[in-house]
């Protein structure tokens, strides 16, 4: 194998060790960790680095061990429909702490004029995860216009989105809701939404639409 290949070996794998690093989320953190000391450990054996091979290979069986572990648990999901809305205390130290990174996602977003929305609060093992914010068209309408569907840097793996469209979608429709709408320009949420089963309105790119359906158990 040529120097060059060698190299490019090397540095594939120490760069994907450094992004690693980087990551907000653990579970991503554990696998490009293990997939990054898993192709150094390779370099190391290509090269004879024994320290090396043997140092990243047991980094990659480290990570292997507690991505399974990951998986294997069960959190457990809590769902809070918040009285007092935006005016609540904890909503409020919610927002506060992720302000800059909701504005991220949601720019066109005024957080002081949303007193007329609810507010749902997701907890993973009862540790805050996400808020739902949501206006009601009216009964009549059958729509619920999604303001805000923000989840923690660190619960983004869609968990909070399937829980309150799938598994607790009846709090909706119990309030005569089939049709989801909502608006963002940014390109990350409108891939999100895509993924949630949201479609774009044809006249609007920055509008999008899901059906919903009542569960009978």
């Amino acid at each position: 194998m040529s120097i060059w290949m060698l190299e490019t070996i090397g540095y594939a794998g120490s760069v994907l060790v450094a992004i690693s690093l980087m990551m907000s989320n653990l579970k991503h953190l554990r696998w490009i960790n293990m997939v990054g000391a898993a192709i150094f450990s390779i370099y190391g054996y290509l090269i004879q680095a024994w320290p090396v091979f043997a140092l990243n290979g047991w980094i990659a069986m480290v990570n292997i061990f507690y991505l399974v572990r990951m998986y294997q648990s069960r959190e457990k999901f809590d769902l809070v429909d918040v009285v007092a809305g935006m005016k609540d205390p904890v909503v409020k130290l919610f927002i506060n702490h992720y302000r800059k990174d909701i504005g991220e996602f949601y720019p066109d977003v005024n957080l002081g004029e949303l007193d007329d929305c609810q507010v749902w609060l997701t907890y993973r093992d009862l540790r805050p995860s996400g808020i739902f914010i949501f206006r009601n068209k009216g009964y009549m309408c059958h729509t619920t216009d999604i303001v805000i569907d923000y989840a923690a840097p660190e619960y983004r793996d869609f968990k909070n989105a399937k829980i309150i469209l799938e598994q607790q979608v009846n709090r909706l429709t119990d309030g005569g809701t089939h049709l989801l709408t909502a608006h963002c320009r940014v390109k990350s949420h409108q891939d999100y939404l895509k993924v949630m089963g949201f479609i774009s309105v044809k006249d609007n790119s920055n509008e999008f639409q899901r059906v919903i359906s009542v569960k009978t158990s």
